[in-house]
């Protein structure tokens, strides 16, 4: 059973601390989507504060056409 400090009755679940966000996971799961690896098609290119910081040549790649719906 989770720690009873953790739960929110306002919000009526559980609460986890924040952690630092995961780059290379995020790099590799919009790599997974854009190459169908996912249960949907990616919703559009990368967006927000994290792309826009970390926006490298890598995370922008061109699929073939053959890869592509």
């Amino acid at each position: 059973m989770k720690d009873l400090q953790s739960y929110d009755g306002d919000l009526r679940m559980f609460r986890e601390t924040p952690r630092p966000v995961d780059l290379a996971r995020l790099r590799f799961l919009r790599w997974l989507a854009e190459r169908g690896g996912l249960e949907h098609p990616v919703a559009g290119p990368p967006s927000g504060e994290l792309a826009a910081m970390h926006s490298a040549p890598h995370m922008h790649l061109v699929l073939p056409a053959s890869h592509r719906r």
